[in-house]
This record gives C-alpha cells, sequence and structure tokens, in this order.
C-alpha cells in the first residue's frame, strides 16, 4: 500500500532508502559482533550504523518488508513505519517506539535493533521534523 507523504518525511524516507541500498552492498557480518563493535566505538557514520540494521530487519522481522526505490515519490506502510519508529526515539518517546518495534519484529531483535535505530534517528532526523512526533490529536505515554 501506497502512502503520500509530506515533504521533510519523503527526505527522511529517502535517506532510508539510500542506506539500505548501500548495506545491500555490503558484505554481510555477525549480526551480533556488527552490534558489539557499534557500542564500543562512539564515532560511527550512519551507513556504519545502517549496515547491521538493515541486516537485523531482514533477520527478525515477522514477514518481508516492502521499500520502494530512492525517487519514488510515495511510500509503503513499512517506510512509514521505519519513518515513525525513527521519530519516535529521536523524541525520546520509548514506549511508541517499543510497540512500533512489536509491529513488525521479532521480540529476539528488538533491544539491538532499537539501538542501532536510536542512533539513526538522532544522525537522520532533522530537528524540524521532531515536531511532527507524536502525531497530532495523539498524546504519548511520557507526556
Amino acid at each position: 500500500m501506497q502512502t503520500a507523504v509530506n515533504g521533510d518525511m519523503l527526505e527522511l524516507i529517502r535517506s532510508l532508502r539510500v542506506l539500505l541500498r548501500q548495506s545491500r552492498l555490503r558484505p554481510r557480518t555477525d549480526f551480533d559482533h556488527a552490534c558489539s563493535l557499534i557500542a564500543a566505538d562512539s564515532d560511527i557514520t550512519a551507513e556504519r550504523y545502517a549496515a547491521p540494521f538493515f541486516q537485523g530487519l531482514q533477520l527478525f522481522a515477522l514477514r518481508q518488508l516492502c521499500f520502494f526505490t530512492v525517487k519514488a515519490n510515495t511510500a509503503s506502510d513499512d517506510e512509514m513505519w521505519l519513518a515513525r519508529l525513527l521519530l519516535a526515539l529521536k523524541s525520546g518517546d520509548f514506549t511508541s517506539a517499543k510497540y512500533l518495534m512489536a509491529l513488525r519484529i521479532a521480540g529476539k531483535g528488538h533491544r539491538r535493533l532499537l539501538f542501532l535505530a536510536e542512533k539513526l534517528a538522532q544522525i537522520l532526523c532533522p530537528p524540524e521534523i521532531e515536531q511532527a512526533w507524536p502525531p497530532t490529536g495523539v498524546q504519548s505515554a511520557n507526556q
């Protein structure tokens, strides 16, 4: 299913699509080992977080996730889920982030994928997009 999105959200989704494409070109690594190395090094780029994150999505997803091409002007439900997850983490709404994670990811992958997603959110989400979370009319459990 396709969803129309605003400009800031579409830019975030396009950034994620680029990182997904780049991570698919990288050799597969041991997911647990990659997470351990990243946790030990504080100077990591978005690309280094994205590779194990997208690998983890493939390993722990409850079903195959759908991502569109970089230039698509709409977003799939899975891309919107991922953008909302990052926005929730960027705004510090961990209750919503855990709920969103449970919708698409098996329980054994939650902790490590939330760790990687939180770092991606810090890098990728511009400050002005934070105001879009939570969605209008929805109150966070943190309020």
